[in-house]
Parts: C-alpha cells; sequence; structure tokens
C-alpha cells in the first residue's frame, strides 16, 4: 500500500492545500512522497525479461493473494480496461468494481460512465460474482461538499474528485489502473518521472494500489516504460513524440500507451488535462449544470485566499524525482 504525502519543514501533511498553507509561500521547497526507497533504489535500465501480458497476470495473482476484498475503479478508459481485463481474462476474482458518476441523472460529464463504461460492466461481470457499484456524487452531495472545509479536505479544484469509503482494517484494497508510463529524452538519456497532479486526490485515503506501479510488483512498471521507450526510439515521428511529452501531454498518451494498453471503450470524448491544476472539460461541464446556489459556492471557493494569494493560482505540479532508463 501506498504512503503518499507532502512534506515542508519536516512535517507530513495529506493535503496539498494545507501544505501550501503551511509553507507561508515557499511553495517550491514542498516535496512530494509516493515510493519508498526501494522504488527509487531499483534498476530501471533493464528490461524485464517477461512478457507484459505475463506481468499483468501475475500483478492481479499478487493483489488477490495480498487482499481479502478488491474494490477495483473502472471508467472505461485503457488504463482501468486493461486492469479489469487482466483479472477477468485469467478468471481471478474480483470482489467489486466501482463506477463514478457526479451530478444529476443526466449530467453530461457522464457520458464515459452512462454510454460506455457502467453498460461494459454489466455485460462482461454477468455471471461472476463480483459485485457492481455506481457510485453518485448527487447534488445534495455537492451542498455538503462546497462548504467551508472543502479546501482543506482537497487537493486540486475539481468538482468532480474521488470520494472512497472509509474502511476499518487493511485486508483490502483500493485499486486504480495507475500510473501512466511517461518516458522522456534528455542529453542522449530517457528518463522517467511522476508528478503529483495523476494521484494527488488519493493521499487522504488509507489503502491505496495502484496497479500499474508498486512497491511491491516494480517489474510491471519498468515493463511498461522499456515498451514505452522502444516505440518511440524506433518510431519515424520519434521528435514529435516527444515533444508532445511538453507540450501537449494527453495526446503524449493516447499516442505511447497503446503499446501497452488494451483498446478503451471510447475515444476522446472528453480532452484531458493531466497536468492542469486548475478545471478539466468535465469539471466545466459539471459546473455548467449547477444551480446557481451551487456556483455561487464554489466560486467563493475559488475566491480564498492562502497567504494573500488566490488558492488555486498556488497548486503547482510536484514531482517524486526522475530515474533514468537508460540510452
Amino acid at each position: 500500500m501506498l504512503d503518499i504525502y507532502w512534506e515542508y519543514a519536516g512535517t507530513r501533511y495529506k493535503n496539498k492545500l494545507k501544505v501550501i498553507d503551511a509553507s507561508q509561500g515557499d511553495i517550491q521547497n514542498i516535496k512530494f512522497n509516493v515510493f519508498s526507497d526501494k522504488y527509487f533504489s531499483s534498476d530501471f535500465t533493464k528490461e524485464p525479461g517477461v512478457t507484459f501480458d505475463e506481468l499483468l497476470k501475475q500483478r492481479a495473482l499478487q493483489l488477490r493473494d495480498k487482499y481479502k476484498y478488491i474494490k477495483l475503479y473502472f471508467s472505461g478508459g485503457q488504463d482501468s480496461i486493461t486492469m479489469l481485463h487482466a483479472f477477468i481474462k485469467n478468471n481471478i476474482p474480483i470482489d467489486e468494481v466501482i463506477i463514478y458518476r457526479f451530478g444529476s441523472e443526466n449530467n453530461k460529464s457522464n457520458k464515459e460512465a452512462d454510454q460506455y463504461a457502467i453498460p461494459y460492466a454489466k455485460k462482461l461481470l454477468n455471471g461472476t460474482k463480483t459485485k457492481l457499484t455506481i457510485h453518485e456524487n448527487k447534488l445534495d452531495y455537492f451542498n455538503t461538499y462546497l462548504g467551508e472545509k472543502w479546501l482543506f479536505t482537497r487537493s486540486s479544484m475539481s468538482l468532480r474528485h474521488y470520494n472512497l469509503p472509509r474502511i476499518r482494517g487493511n485486508n483490502f484494497c483500493h485499486l486504480f489502473g495507475m500510473t501512466d508510463p511517461k518516458v522522456y529524452f534528455e542529453n542522449g538519456f530517457y528518463y522517467t518521472r511522476l508528478f503529483d497532479s495523476e494521484i494527488h486526490e488519493l493521499a487522504q485515503y488509507r489503502n491505496i494500489e495502484l496497479f500499474f506501479t508498486s512497491d511491491d510488483f516494480i517489474d510491471l512498471h519498468i515493463k511498461q516504460l522499456h515498451l514505452v521507450k522502444k516505440f518511440i526510439k524506433n518510431s519515424p515521428d520519434k521528435d514529435n513524440i516527444l515533444t508532445l511529452y511538453y507540450d501537449d501531454p494527453p495526446t503524449y498518451d493516447d499516442t505511447v500507451k497503446r503499446v501497452c494498453r488494451d483498446i478503451p471503450l471510447f475515444g476522446k470524448l472528453f480532452q484531458k488535462h493531466i497536468y492542469n491544476t486548475f478545471l478539466g472539460d468535465k469539471d466545466r461541464i459539471m459546473y455548467s449544470e449547477l444551480d446557481q446556489i451551487l456556483k455561487d459556492k464554489f466560486r467563493y471557493q475559488l475566491s480564498t485566499k492562502i497567504n494573500g494569494q488566490y488558492a488555486y493560482k498556488q497548486i503547482i505540479a510536484y514531482e517524486t524525482g526522475r530515474i533514468c532508463l537508460g540510452q
């Protein structure tokens, strides 16, 4: 399980806005942690000899052996569908599959869930013992959520965030299809790095597992990075792909992950904003369909200042540290 936190002046924080507040404006010296020394001391320059499909199977089995109850979070995108297939194709039981919906019954930001993820999961899990849960963050939830405590229980300004059930004990996990295999090139070498903006909302919760990236099963993460590295090196469009890493992260992800992900249920219905710390397209759709009272509540949150500056303008991306993948 992960121990995700930010650190400033020797104190650890589970919420990004709290650590920004504690830094009193010294936000550049905030550190982010998610993996142990075992992760960073591993040799990422050597590609594991086992096939990617076999590593997917081994990871699913390892999680099944480790936990009595697994909650798998599914969106229908290429990450979560690859993770779910790793269990289903290898006849490895999953206890529960969870799909999120937000806002009203007809909220257009739920297009992925309503038209693709929910119908597919119902068909795929039919006849199995897996429980399918549609987790609804309805408008009455937002009446409470957009209250005085909102800013200091979140790590971004997103309206569409995870709201995980708090369960006692350690013999279960919340399983997410993360992290992405991001590879970039610098001074003759390939590197990878992870930003907190991919997983920051998970920091406040216990029993979190990332399917593709884990201290307990590092080979799967290393393998996917090398598959992407080889894809980039051998591509006639290599320079453009490497440029996308900086200039257009969503298109970069869609391009390189084809080598290590199953086909998603849908195309580019919404533009992803992985590095965006404010609002993505689905958030804007969600906001447009709120009533005026909830809009005013949200705008009030955006007017909040920390250390004399608007809070949302101080939410920058922090990284865990870069790792070399060799030449």
